[in-house]
């Protein structure tokens, strides 16, 4: 959100009514949840949470930080607590207005002084405990009743799950995390982040799973690109949508499976939301697992410099990041500008004693270098009309070196080689919002933008022994889109306003293979609607319903090259009694086709004698490959329940838990065998096998195909025109997977006299099942605790500690023990993990004067006690690097030093 500032006397009020506060409001407590973030953006959340009105001077509280306050607390404890060290204090009017002054100023505002205001109207109580909702807001100026009928205007913030504002998502728990929060850990990028996310499961695409390790679907795949991306709930990266500000990135990787968000630079970060929830209804596909919505930095005025160093005490990874931020606001607009710039060492498998015995030049991590830029802005063109734009540009280019043997038959070892990549991102959005002001229930709003995405990688491999460039790979991936959305409240009931949004979208998306000169491309379009509607609230609200709120929702989509789905979403939230929040939600979620997955000019045919069922032979043709243009799309129902609870009587204790139910059905896969010769004696193969001789359109696919004839080596000799079975080996819709769990969390904020405020808090997953079945005649097995799959457990806990500018945090996180049944079948057990990290950061505020005003810095440690990872023998045989990259990583403690001045 950003903030205005009108005239000399700028001032920013952050409210939900422009009267002042009764005194039984004042007493009460209220929940309270602000992390730590610019004190000019905590006020405005404290406005929305308590319907206080607050007047903070911009030149006040500009390029100040507040501290993170959370609990049950008096309205005016919370406001101190936020204007700890800052070297501000509140006053209050004869009003009850607030205004924000300086510790020096005398106390007393007079009851009709006139000031500047941005005044914000909330239509609804938060919907979701982790992030706050979108409001109406309309700016004013008290004192001065011409200015204030000149300058109404209205501005909204989308909550990641909803179209609408005022509405969240209903149902669905939110999970938000600003980037002072990040900071604080010591995490220099968004993968390093994502990954300590109870939620996310790191198989998948990761730069710790790239390239050199076997057995996952990332690295079998090869990720050349040494990315990483999302994978919420262990569904794969290509069941989690990933967005930036809302909007979809260009896939990356040799296929285009997954968004690369390690080529998003952490300085343009303003804070990340979570939904871990279907949201095939909202956002169309790939929301199966969840969202996850990058939001970038729109609202500051200043300058930011942000300078980070770090290393592995054991060796390798030395890091440095350097990055520096300009923003401007003025009276109907805003602009910013962020650079970046970050480098990382590879880390060598000698570094690290669990892998001394690997061969020589192998990494366990690339290396990197990145340069990004970011640009926000907007502009009101009328009093109605405004316009924004993003634009961005970042290149990262990676390095590793790689010698490891393989297992016979394979030729006897990879040549030492190495392996970069040059991978490129730029893009940008246009939007255009048109207030219909009274013409429509008064906070109607229409909303159009453009958004443009490309993504281009080249790959090279090259042998030192032949000192010669020994493969190139070549791919550009490119996402065009158009958003039409309008929203606002149709009718009021007694419980509150009904709002609705409608809306639509066009994409376009191409993936291009110049290695091998193919282009695969198609569009999308959608129609969406969404309704909220507010049964009981603060008007009609009654014993044993303090509020209850619907959500409904239902998006169609169709698609150029398969066809069409509709999925829809219902929310429910229900609060019998202040402070207890009951909520669930139902919903249908797809995973479209990849592109690449829709072509099988890569298909295979082999043609073999093949003993059957029976004991006697058939001339098989097998078909395999990665690609089948009848696919349809992955197809599953959603179930969740769970609630906030927030206890009047322990002030700052918040609990939350979630039960989830996930029916993933229609599953892309290549049905997995043990050998071509054993499929007609395969019971779990049966349905993709058909004892009679190719029809024309089977036969028109070997025709098509690459053959290989292996009668040629195993007599009888045959030619394909014999065959009398055909297996369709290929990828098909035909694998299914069923999880449920809980994601739970507590905390509790402390506030003591003089000794500061501690925060504890625990928050984790926990995995009831995770069953697969590869075939509809395949028996389904429970992969929970099973290697390369998601582990029962995972946990975070931590407590913190802050006083006058000073926090410290200690934090665990533990990752639950599992079998390993690759490198022996009956089961290796592997070992939990546990590791601890340790930050420290002192905010100087204004204490000191000069340059070291509104100063930060953080000193951290990851992995504080420097645990190596559980052993796992080698996931590809011979290269003894010893552990598992689905589930751990090799760093070792990682120290770190970071220095954030606000100018």
């Amino acid at each position: 959100m950003r903030s205005k500032f009108l005239g000399a006397v700028s001032a920013v009020v952050l409210s939900m009514t422009p009267y002042g506060v009764s005194a039984q409001a004042e007493e009460a407590s209220q929940k309270i949840d602000i992390g730590a973030q610019s004190l000019q953006s905590a006020l405005l959340k404290f406005s929305e949470q308590t319907d206080i009105v607050v007047v903070a001077p911009s030149a006040l509280v500009k390029n100040k930080t507040a501290p993170k306050v959370v609990g049950n607390l008096p309205p005016y404890q919370a406001l101190s607590r936020l204007l700890v060290g800052s070297g501000l204090k509140y006053a209050r009017g004869a009003d009850g207005e607030i205004t924000i002054v300086s510790s020096a100023d005398q106390i007393g505002i007079a009851a009709n002084a006139s000031s500047t205001q941005l005044a914000m109207y909330q239509n609804s109580e938060q919907q979701n405990d982790a992030t706050s909702n979108s409001q109406d807001q309309a700016v004013r100026q008290t004192g001065n009743s011409q200015e204030e009928e000149d300058l109404m205007e209205l501005q909204e913030i989308i909550v990641t799950g909803s179209h609408i504002r005022g509405a969240g998502a209903v149902g669905s728990k939110v999970f938000t995390y600003d980037r002072s929060e990040i900071d604080l850990q010591g995490f220099a990028t968004l993968p390093d982040f994502m990954r300590s996310l109870p939620q996310n499961f790191n198989g998948g695409f990761s730069e710790s799973t790239a390239a050199q390790f076997g057995g996952s679907s990332a690295a079998s795949r090869g990720n050349l690109v040494m990315g990483s991306g999302v994978n919420l709930r262990g569904l794969g990266n290509t069941s989690t949508l990933v967005l930036l500000d809302g909007q979809r990135l260009s896939p990356a990787g040799s296929d285009g499976s997954f968004v690369d968000i390690s080529m998003i630079p952490l300085a343009a970060i303003e804070s990340i939301e979570v939904l871990a929830d279907g949201a095939s209804a909202t956002y169309g596909s790939d929301a199966v697992g969840g969202v996850v919505n990058y939001k970038v930095r729109k609202d500051y005025d200043g300058a930011e410099t942000r300078m980070r160093y770090g290393f592995a005490t054991q060796g390798g990874l030395e890091e440095i990041q350097v990055g520096q931020t300009f923003g401007r606001a003025w009276d109907d607009g805003h602009a910013l500008i962020t650079g970046e710039y970050g480098s990382r060492d590879a880390l060598d498998a000698k570094d690290r004693p669990f892998s001394e015995d690997a061969p020589e030049f192998n990494h366990l991590l690339p290396e990197h270098e990145r340069y990004s830029i970011f640009a926000t802005g907007g502009q009101k063109l009328a009093d109605n009309l405004e316009v924004s734009t993003k634009a961005y540009f970042s290149r990262r280019d990676s390095a590793r070196l790689v010698n490891q043997p393989r297992p016979a038959p394979l030729p006897p070892a990879i040549p030492f080689s190495s392996l970069t990549s040059a991978t490129k991102q730029y893009g940008g959005t246009l939007g255009v919002t048109v207030d219909l002001g009274d013409t429509i229930n008064n906070d109607w709003r229409i909303k159009v933008v453009g958004g443009y995405n490309r993504l281009d990688t080249n790959i090279e491999t090259f042998e030192f022994a032949a000192q010669t460039v020994t493969g190139t790979t070549i791919r550009e991936s490119e996402t065009t889109s158009l958003d039409a959305l309008a929203d606002g409240t149709i009718f009021t009931l007694p419980g509150g306003k009904v709002k609705l949004a409608v809306g639509g979208h066009y994409r376009e998306e191409d993936f291009f293979n110049p290695t091998a000169m193919t282009r695969f491309d198609r569009n999308v379009k959608a129609a969406f609607g969404e309704l909220f509607v507010p049964l009981v609230g603060e008007d009609n609200r009654m014993p044993g319903v303090e509020k209850l709120e619907v959500s409904m929702a239902l998006r169609y989509e169709d698609y150029s090259d398969f066809g069409n789905t509709t999925d829809p979403k219902i929310g429910v939230k229900w609060s019998p009694f202040e402070g207890l929040n009951l909520r669930g939600t139902y919903s249908t979620s797809f995973r479209a086709p990849l592109l690449t997955e829709l072509d099988d000019s890569a298909n295979f045919a082999f043609l073999l004698n093949a003993t059957n069922a029976q004991g006697g032979s058939n001339v098989l043709v097998a078909l395999a490959g990665d690609g089948n243009p009848a696919l349809q799309p992955e197809s599953a129902d959603i179930w969740t329940a769970g609630f906030d609870f927030s206890p009047a009587a322990l002030s700052g204790l918040n609990v939350s838990a979630t039960y989830f139910s996930i029916e993933y059905k229609d599953r892309i896969l290549a049905p997995p065998f043990i050998s071509l010769f054993s499929i007609l004696t395969d019971p779990t193969l049966a349905e993709l096998i058909d004892l009679n001789a190719p029809d024309a359109e089977t036969q028109a696919m070997i025709d098509r195909y690459g053959q290989f004839n292996f009668t040629t080596f195993i007599p009888p000799l045959r030619d394909f025109s014999d065959a009398d079975a055909v297996f369709r080996g290929f990828v098909s819709n035909i694998a299914r997977t069923e999880t449920s769990g809980i994601d739970f969390s507590a905390s509790y904020a402390l506030e003591t006299v003089d000794s500061g405020t501690f925060n504890f808090s625990v928050g984790g997953t926990y995995l009831l099942d995770f069953m697969q079945q590869v075939t509809a005649s395949a028996p389904a097995q429970d992969a929970l605790n099973v290697i390369q799959n998601p582990v029962d457990l995972r946990l975070n806990g931590g407590v913190s500690w802050t006083l006058e500018g000073f926090t410290a945090s200690v934090r665990l996180s533990h990752i639950d023990g599992y079998t390993d049944n690759i490198s022996d079948p009956d089961g290796v057990p592997v070992d939990s993990w546990t590791t601890t990290d340790l930050s420290l950061r002192y905010n100087t505020g204004d204490r000191f004067g000069g340059w070291l005003d509104n100063t930060s810095f953080v000193v951290s440690a990851r992995n504080l006690f420097d645990q190596n990872p559980p052993f796992v023998q080698s996931l590809r045989q011979n290269s003894e690097v010893n552990y598992d990259p689905n589930a751990h990583s090799p760093e070792g403690r990682v120290l770190s030093f970071n220095i954030v001045k606000q100018w």
